[in-house]
């Protein structure tokens, strides 16, 4: 935006990608720094080769041009209304005013009117980042009109590439640190969701050996990490066994299977037994780590969670199956299991032994078809009443036996 705070003075306009500009000045972290004495001598050397008294670094802000260093003059900043430095970021070319008194962009300008007194001005950019945005200039001023030959401004243009240099590692310093920082943040952030976790989880090189666990391998295991680093899966202090009870050597464990293959193994159920505790049983799976040079793993991460509680009550479901089933087989009353469609799903023997059909005669068919015509209507209702969350009841219907008779069965229906 220009402005005019001064009659016979011209503020520069804002530079087209002012926006990006002055994103990469903060992402340098420099304004507002201490003197540092690479940044002064490239000053006090550029006002030698030029013959004037003063020479800055000056990085114009959004309101303001502040001198990160600065060779005959007292002040930090000016306003960037006042700025020389403004119009020169402007252009490519070096940026030259050799009276300032005769300008109709400065005559009336503060710096010119009041000190520092400026009449000769010339700017070189500093250009940084990807997209060579203007952040400042290296500048040299004197108080009497005067002009600068090609030497000088060469001599003048080595010492700007200098300091850009100086911005540039500036920037890259602080692209580094903001990349650390993510990666403490995000290693924090892993750090923490391991030591949460329910799963157990170890971390072995690439011999196989133990080097780091979290807090749930400790406990679902049943020893310290003290005692798990160092261990392999070939230790036979293991006493692991595969679902079938017989043992599970230590070469076929996932991890070492993982480290072998190359490839990840998932799914694996182990049962584990530790001096002084009682069998547990794992589900594991196993992620090989980045290879090295030659492509061998350089270890592999071991998850795994306890399911031991998990088995128990899938034994005790098994055993209360077992025992429903023998239940079903040998009892004397006739026992059947409908869908909700009517059909027979499952019969015990007492059907054959009192009506005479075969399972393959019942199973899959209408239980509805072998019920005394007279009896459908008392046994579909009861059925509906049973199946909408009625109680239990008894009732009796007629069945055909297969031989053609009849025979009157009593019912307790539930659901």
């Amino acid at each position: 935006m220009r402005t005019v705070p001064f009659a016979g003075m011209i503020s520069a306009s804002e530079h087209p990608r002012e926006g990006e500009r002055l994103a990469i000045l903060r992402r340098c972290g420099i304004l507002d720094t201490a003197p540092e004495p690479d940044f002064d001598g490239l000053v006090a050397l550029a006002a030698y080769v030029a013959g004037t008294p003063v020479a800055l670094i000056s990085l114009v802000d959004q309101s303001r041009q502040w001198f990160k260093a600065r060779h005959g003059l007292d002040v930090d900043e000016t306003p960037r209304a006042f700025a020389f430095c403004a119009h020169a970021i402007l252009g490519q070319d070096p940026f030259m005013v050799e009276d300032a008194l005769t300008d109709v962009r400065f005559s009336n300008n503060p710096l010119v009117q009041n000190g520092p007194h400026v009449r000769f001005y010339l700017g070189l950019p500093l250009r940084i980042g990807p997209a060579q945005l203007p952040l400042g200039t290296m500048c040299v001023i004197d108080r009497r009109p005067r002009s600068l030959d090609k030497g000088g401004i060469e001599a003048l243009r080595l010492l700007a590439r200098q300091a850009e240099l100086l911005i540039e590692q500036r920037l890259r310093q602080r692209e580094v640190e903001d990349r650390l920082l993510a990666v403490a943040a995000e290693e924090e952030r892993i750090r923490a969701l391991v030591l949460s976790m329910d799963e157990g989880l170890v971390v072995h090189r690439g011999d196989g050996r133990i080097v780091s666990c979290n807090p749930a391998a400790e406990r679902i295991l049943g020893i310290s990490a003290d005692q798990l680093i160092g261990l392999t899966s070939l230790d036979p202090r293991w006493r692991a066994v595969r679902v079938d009870g017989t043992p599970f050597p230590g070469e076929e464990h996932p991890s070492m299977q993982a480290l072998a293959t190359r490839a990840p193994v998932r799914g694996v159920v182990m049962g584990i037994g530790t001096s002084g505790m009682d069998q547990r049983w794992i589900l594991i799976n196993a992620q090989p780590t980045a290879g090295d040079e030659r492509g061998e793993p350089k270890g592999v991460v071991v998850s795994f969670s306890d399911i031991t509680a998990l088995r128990r009550e899938e034994a005790e479901r098994l055993r209360a199956e077992r025992q429903v089933d023998r239940f079903f087989t040998l009892s004397l009353e006739m026992l059947c299991i409908a869908s909700a469609d009517g059909r027979f799903l499952r019969i015990n023997p007492a059907w054959t032994r009192v009506l005479g059909w075969s399972d393959a005669e019942l199973l899959g068919h209408p239980y509805i078809e072998f019920v005394h015509p007279d009896d459908r209507e008392r046994t579909r209702f009861e059925a509906s009443r049973i199946s909408q969350g009625g109680a239990a009841t008894i009732s009796e219907n007629r069945y055909r036996c297969r031989d053609g008779g009849w025979r009157v069965l009593r019912w307790m229906w539930r659901r």
